[in-house]
């Protein structure tokens, strides 16, 4: 997943500094995303809007340990159960300078580590997590258990915009009446 850091830069500086990114697995409602740009992106002053539902759990429960050696984090903020992880396949940006020194050069810098963007899963079993270091994510594992699985691009951008937010979801969640799109994977 680390070439969405560098599918992001490079759409962002060809299509005047803005860019609407959306995994395959997105599907579009009908709605405008317009009204989401101005309502979030203008209206909220913010740089980047995760524009689908967010996972249901919190960022520590899919997030490597080891990504958090190479990035700012706030473990205590990240096992917090309101501090959910949104989904990293469905996400408006803009080239601010807030955008470009708080998220965009540490994404960057992660995605061409790869003990950042995808860290060993050969490590030992991790005695707080209290379970086998595993590469998938459990479902039955309970949702605010910190590190049940890692999820890349998703858990780096998380960690990026919630710092560049001080914890202000409200600067980069959309509401539900506002979501553009569902996730519908397959297999």
């Amino acid at each position: 997943m680390s070439f969405k850091a560098i599918c992001l830069m490079m759409c962002i500086l060809e299509f005047n500094g803005a860019c609407l990114w959306f995994d395959s697995s997105i599907f579009m409602s009908g709605r405008k995303y317009h009204k989401i740009v101005d309502k979030y992106i203008y209206g909220r002053n913010s740089s980047m809007v995760f524009y689908i539902h967010s996972t249901g759990h919190n960022l520590a429960w899919a997030t490597h340990p080891e990504m958090l050696s190479f990035l700012p984090s706030n473990v205590t903020r990240m096992l917090e159960p309101e501090n959910l992880m949104n989904q990293g396949g469905a996400v408006i940006v803009y080239n601010t300078f807030e955008f470009q020194q708080h998220v965009m050069q540490w994404a960057l810098r992660c995605s061409l580590i790869q003990e950042c963007i995808a860290p060993s899963y050969q490590l030992a079993p991790l005695s707080w997590v209290g379970g086998n270091d595993i590469h998938y994510c459990n479902a039955s594992v309970h949702r605010f258990t910190p590190y049940n699985c890692h999820r890349y691009d998703q858990s780096m951008w998380n960690i990026l915009v919630y710092n560049l937010y001080d914890w202000d979801r409200s600067k980069f969640q959309t509401l539900p009446m506002d979501w553009l799109g569902n996730a519908k994977r397959i297999g």
